[in-house]
């Protein structure tokens, strides 16, 4: 990867360990269907804005706003409600360990469409990055309750998403500039989510911890992340964009245990070692791949998708 995908990787990876404490203590009053609304929508509205500035031109098809409102909504909205669900009853760290799993699903999706092959070094590290969940959960099953398997279903679950999003992402939105790209998702995920909230409600009076960590969200783990996320997604390989999630979990066990006082476990820590580890026996494959297939120094194209063609602007 070139220095400002490197750069783009580690501001995200900041950001986005940061949001779990944030949604923790928004949770608390936002139910997660409100809470994905007001934080996707408020930072879709900043960077439409910032598209309007910069005279950056907007998809006119409508075909492309379909698929906006649907990667924002599966890759987005409910994903990020699945975890904000999940946090009612995982710590934070815990919950961010869990979406680690992201780039195994990379993998496993990256090869059930063909854009990278499955050998047998990443099938080791699948195998050990779902080890890395189930002691993470819990190895021994009389000691984990109903609330610790329903909300660890929902963060893997979610991880699951955001990974078929990278993919989806990178074959459909070739040729989109990534502020458009973001805005338009951001957008598309909270539309697609209204109903839900409706249904949900607005807490009559949420705290000042908890406004101030949704505003937090929107603008910093969403307005700014998202044009992270997807200057990656349309510029690194999925599974290279997946490696944010090296990061995540280590800094929001971090602000995890100092803010909220969350227990760092043996069982966490093995948990975190064990998908990481998976990762990497993952990624290194790819590394090395990467490498003898390109001149050092020269970025991998983006495979271009079908309906974009040329893949000019619209």
């Amino acid at each position: 990867m070139r220095p400002r995908d490197w750069a783009a990787l580690l501001g995200l990876g900041f950001i986005w360990g940061a949001s779990y404490l944030f949604i923790k203590v928004a949770v608390r009053d936002f139910p997660p269907a409100t809470l994905v609304v007001v934080r996707l929508g408020l930072a879709g509205v900043l960077l439409a804005g910032l598209v309007a500035v910069r005279g950056l031109p907007v998809p006119r098809s409508s075909w492309v706003w379909a698929r906006l409102v649907l990667l924002g909504t599966v890759s987005g909205g409910i994903p990020i409600g699945l975890i904000a669900w999940g946090e009612r009853t995982l710590s934070s760290g815990a919950a961010s360990i869990l979406n680690a799993t992201t780039p195994l699903w990379a993998v496993l999706f990256g090869h059930w469409t063909r854009e990278e092959p499955l050998g047998a070094d990443r099938v080791v590290g699948v195998t050990l990055g779902f080890a890395g969940v189930v002691v993470l959960v819990g190895a021994d099953p009389a000691a984990v309750t109903r609330e610790d398997l329903a909300g660890a279903g929902a963060v893997v679950l979610a991880s699951a998403l955001y990974a078929w999003g990278i993919l989806y992402a990178r074959r459909t939105f070739q040729g989109i500039d990534p502020v458009v790209l973001a805005a338009g998702s951001l957008l598309g995920g909270a539309a697609g989510l209204v109903p839900a909230a409706v249904l949900s409600g607005f807490p009559a009076k949420p705290s000042a911890e908890s406004v101030g960590s949704l505003l937090a969200l929107s603008v910093f783990g969403s307005a700014v992340a998202y044009l992270m996320y997807y200057h990656l997604v349309l510029n690194v390989r999925p599974t290279q964009t997946a490696l944010v999630t090296y990061l995540n979990p280590a800094t929001a066990v971090f602000w995890g245990w100092l803010v909220l006082g969350e227990p760092v476990t043996g069982q966490t820590l093995a948990g975190l070692v064990l998908i990481v580890a998976g990762i990497a026996v993952v990624n290194s494959r790819l590394t090395a791949a990467g490498s003898a297939a390109a001149p050092r120094g020269s970025p991998v194209a983006p495979p271009r998708s079908p309906r974009t063609g040329s893949g000019r602007r619209r």
